[in-house]
């Protein structure tokens, strides 16, 4: 399991109904609410549309963009929470998607790349990512990431 500078992430969920995360040291990390959010997702490979969407089909909205040149556009209209972006889209990268997102018209935060390979965690690294997952992954992995991504609180 690679999930980026969050480090290998597991959720779980306390006696009181609060969802935790814990890195695989058995550290635990802070109480996450992830409650339904608004997500972007920038991907042009069905596959990987399918099963992010098979992971987070628990109540969040999923607007996807298939060509990466209508992403800002699509995440300033749709008033996007995160977004969740593939390294290989089009002929425009993840590096670039992520620096547009970031940026102050789009303004999106967070963002979770996916990537082909590992030596791709330095690319996601310098375009602001803020967590990223190897392809294919698990669903919990995915789950997991968000929940450690998503501001607790998040009101929609």
């Amino acid at each position: 399991m690679d999930t980026g500078s969050l480090g290998p992430t597991r959720v779980r969920t306390t006696e009181d109904g609060q969802r935790r995360t814990d890195n695989w040291w058995g550290n635990p990390g802070v109480v996450a609410t992830v409650a339904p959010v608004k997500i972007l997702l920038v991907c042009d490979v069905p596959w990987v549309q399918n099963q992010v969407r098979a992971a987070l089909s628990g109540g969040h909205e999923i607007v996807g963009v298939t060509d990466p040149y209508d992403a800002e556009e699509v995440a300033v209209a749709e008033g996007a929470d995160l977004a969740i972006v593939d390294m290989q889209v089009g002929s425009m990268g993840g590096m670039a998607i992520t620096r547009a997102l970031k940026g102050a018209a789009a303004g999106v935060d967070p963002i979770v790349l996916l990537m082909d390979r590992r030596a791709d965690a330095f690319i996601a690294r310098r375009a602001g990512a803020d967590a990223w997952l190897l392809k294919p992954f698990a669903a919990q992995e995915l789950r997991s990431v968000l929940a450690a991504v998503v501001p607790v609180g998040v009101d929609r």
